[in-house]
């Protein structure tokens, strides 16, 4: 190649050197020009990368602290007295900002801080804490200052000075039992949710590493909140780059303006290197700064120049016309080339092939621009992947899932086809979390996704657009919640054999912890268009016939109907009503049912019925009532108030000398084996000054065979204490000798079903069977519903020993109770 350059050059001309030289010159800047165009357009598609990322950042942030702000517990840590919060509910909250921190793990820090400022609950990975008063919190004065009720602030976090993100939120609530309606809304406290900036700056990282250009986010008073850095492992033309230096001569410069609109630039010389650095405004809140030497696009320039001067001197020996024609093929063509794929690579959208296969340097640059493309379109794969993933499951997350039912919302209604949404919840989940740990708990989510991916078929909807083809979806939406959509469904029996390979799939064993764990799964269907054509309606639905599987037995499944609806609209009421009688003590009221000793006759006890009355004047069916308070986890606060209720009327009426005997309370089974109840009991009866001889705990009989593993040590625990344990409705379940022999139980209630027809068939058989059988047992015997003397007199010859029904008496309220004592003892 030198020998050949040399003899070129003894033959060419000047005249015609020249003007060769010229056009070799003018080539080289324009390929340097070029290059530094290419260089500011990725810039400009990094800081639109850069941009969505912050985006995504605080649109999930400001949900997420929605979300929390509006969780039950929140609300009753805010409201609850100073003693309440903390004796009760303080660990309660704490645990669950565990578990929110467990659902996402990006949030370091979850504080819930009092009005004046108070840190109350914290929970954080740091172990530093510089201060707990923090009513000076940046974050909270942003709030007050801008009389908003949430905000967010990118912050140096001052336990760590990490950078991060503050998300806050002012929880302002209502009292409604101490305040009137007519007041407004209180301060109760701030949520602040702390998020650091890992994730963006790994990005910041990423773009130096390919791109060989120092990324910098600075606010409007240009101090940096984060520098892109490189590993030990990386190379860049910016490694020299006074980063320092770099920093003042930003903070001296008056070259970005906040009213920026795209980007301004500035030639700089730091350290004997002329830098340029690009400044682009980032939500009018932060700059995106990007310096790089101008080496880096004048060395490429001057690396063309060597070729473009072979290919003059080769040129020169084919006289001008095969010049021109060897410049336009090898220069001007692969140059407009490389021009209309940089092009093509700013839309990020596929992968570009350059056709210049050259092994000069414009065959290096187009190599180097696919490189460049195929990374930022891994990059861009990543980052739909963080954002649209589930990172437990691996499935499509809430936030995919809403964008997929966007679109196929959208073709459905224009291809006039239908499509079925399947809401699955894990039975008992809370259960195994609580016993056997959260580690377990994601293994057996990871399991059940697997089992339901199986199910079905799937399609990577993640780096896919939705098509006329498309196969079913499966999403985790959050928690123990999966949902699964069938497309272009016919008839309702292709849902219900989906459906029942779900529930049968996930009803398999798996081993936890080498414990074989048989697991459930309840589920709702919903169908497009008739049973909503809206996103939320179709969830909405689909949930709410989730919810009345469950109710049926649990793993099972529902299809929505307008009457489920309607019935899930009237449960929503009356929660509503109950939460709010529960909290102002109105509307609930006690009746007292007598419990008659036989032989003599005298009042053996009362049982404590609950009644509620709405503020309309209509009463609710007490079944009714006992099923919203479980469904809507009312049934503790309302069991706390009919124990406290009844105990503070038994004391009474001993404290007038009228009759000091035991009042029987109905428990669910779910309520005693969740909450240890002794203590709940024992607080009631120490603050009414009853013993515990005078307290009966009644639970059905089917709550006690269905909860008998975890609900043995609570029984032998409340019958340590004095208190008599009572089975209600024998006979109705499954009954068994070894649960009453095993079981610590005091007396058995003979359900009226048996005692209303005493006197058919081998109805009296089975009564006095069960009163022989209890009394060997050493169990008194309760007959309820005893309406007739017939019934009186059977049950007197076979020694049942209480009566409880209308024959007696029916339901008492409190101040009925001391007439009845009276007459009856006369």
């Amino acid at each position: 190649m030198n020998q050949l350059r040399s003899k070129l050059l003894a033959l060419i001309l000047p005249m015609v050197i020249v003007p060769i030289m010229l056009f070799g010159l003018i080539s080289s800047q324009r390929i340097a020009s070029i290059a530094h165009e290419n260089i500011e357009t990725n810039i400009l598609n990094y800081a639109s990368q850069t941009q969505r990322l912050i985006e995504n950042i605080l649109s999930v942030g400001q949900s997420n602290l929605e979300l929390f702000a509006q969780h039950d517990l929140i609300t009753q840590y805010a409201l609850a007295a100073e003693n309440e919060r903390y004796n009760l509910l303080h660990p309660i909250l704490l645990n669950t900002f565990h578990a929110f921190h467990n659902a996402y793990p990006e949030y370091s820090e979850i504080r819930f801080i009092l009005p004046d400022g108070y840190e109350d609950v914290r929970y954080s990975n740091n172990s530093q804490n510089i201060t707990e008063e923090e009513l000076n919190h940046p974050a909270i004065q942003q709030l007050n200052r801008l009389g908003v009720n949430s905000t967010f602030l990118f912050s140096i976090n001052p336990d760590n000075q990490q950078p991060v993100v503050y998300f806050a939120r002012k929880i302002i609530l209502n009292d409604f039992s101490k305040d009137g309606y007519d007041k407004k809304p209180q301060l109760r406290g701030y949520l602040l949710l702390t998020t650091s900036l890992d994730e963006l700056q790994q990005h910041l990282n990423r773009m130096a590493a390919d791109s060989q250009i120092q990324f910098m986010i600075v606010d409007q008073q240009h101090d940096p909140l984060l520098i892109s850095q490189l590993t030990e492992n990386q190379d860049s033309a910016t490694d020299s780059l006074p980063v320092d230096r770099l920093q003042q001569t930003l903070k001296n410069s008056t070259f970005i303006t906040n009213d920026a609109k795209q980007y301004d630039e500035l030639h700089v010389e730091l350290m004997r290197v002329v830098y340029d650095i690009t400044a682009l405004p980032m939500d009018n809140e932060f700059l995106l700064i990007a310096a790089y030497p101008q080496s880096l696009y004048l060395q490429e320039g001057s690396q063309l120049q060597k070729g473009l001067f072979v290919l003059v001197v080769l040129s020169i020996l084919i006289l001008s016309f095969f010049l021109i024609l060897g410049l336009k093929r090898f220069v001007l063509s692969p140059l407009a080339m490389l021009n209309h794929a940089t092009q093509r690579i700013g839309d990020n959208n596929h992968e570009v092939v350059i056709p210049v296969k050259t092994a000069d340097e414009l065959g290096l640059l187009a190599r180097s621009f696919e490189s460049m493309n195929k990374k930022l379109l891994f990059a861009t794969k990543n980052l739909k992947t963080q954002a649209f993933t589930d990172s437990l499951t691996g499935l499509p997350n809430r936030l995919m899932f809403h964008d997929y039912l966007g679109r196929l919302l959208a073709r459905s209604k224009r291809n006039n086809s239908q499509f079925a949404l399947l809401f699955i919840d894990l039975d008992d989940f809370k259960v195994v979390n609580d016993s056997l740990g959260h580690g377990m708990g994601d293994i057996l989510l990871k399991s059940f996704a697997q089992r339901i991916s199986a199910s079905i078929r799937v399609e990577d909807f993640i780096t896919s657009s939705l098509s006329e083809e498309a196969n079913d979806f499966i999403a985790r939406l959050g928690g123990d919640e999966f949902i699964v959509v069938l497309h272009d469904v016919k008839k309702s029996n292709d849902i219900t054999v989906v459906a029942q390979r779900i529930i049968q799939t996930l009803s398999q064993p798996i081993m936890l912890n080498d414990y074989e764990h048989f697991g459930s799964t309840s589920l709702g269907v919903s169908v497009y268009p008739h049973d909503g054509d809206t996103m939320e309606g179709l969830i909405k639905n689909a949930d709410i016939a989730m919810y009345h599987a469950k109710a049926l037995g649990k793993n099972t499944f529902q299809f929505y109907s307008k009457e489920l609806g309607e019935e899930q609209e009237e449960i929503n009421r009356l929660e509503s009503e109950l939460r709010k009688s529960i909290q102002s003590k109105t509307g609930l009221q006690l009746h007292f049912q007598p419990k008659i000793a036989l032989n003599p006759n005298r009042v053996g006890g009362f049982e404590a019925l609950i009644r509620w009355t709405l503020e309309n004047g209509d009463s609710v069916n007490p079944e009714k009532m006992i099923y919203v308070a479980e469904q809507r986890n009312l049934i503790v606060p309302l069991t706390e108030w009919i124990v406290d209720e009844a105990c503070r009327q038994n004391a009474l009426w001993q404290k007038n000398n009228l009759i000091k005997v035991p009042i029987a309370v109905n428990f669910s089974g779910t309520h005693i084996v969740r909450e240890d109840i002794s203590e709940m009991i024992v607080s009631a009866l120490t603050r009414h000054g009853l013993k515990a001889e005078y307290f009966e705990v009644e639970m059905t009989e089917s709550s006690v065979i269905d909860s008998s593993k975890g609900i043995l040590e609570s029984l032998e625990k409340i019958r340590a204490l004095g208190m008599s344990i009572a089975v209600d409705d024998f006979g109705t379940g499954f009954s068994s000798l070894s649960y009453l022999s095993n079981f610590p139980i005091t007396s058995v209630k003979i359900d009226r079903t048996f005692v209303s027809r005493i006197n058919q068939g081998n109805h009296s058989a089975i009564v006095t069977a069960i009163i022989h059988m209890s009394h060997a047992l050493g169990h008194s015997v309760v007959a309820e519903g005893v309406e007739t003397q017939d019934q009186l007199d059977f049950l007197a010859r076979e020694n049942c020993d209480y009566i409880q029904g209308f024959y007696f008496s029916k339901p008492l309220l409190a101040h009925e109770v001391e007439a009845f004592v009276e007459k009856f003892s006369a």
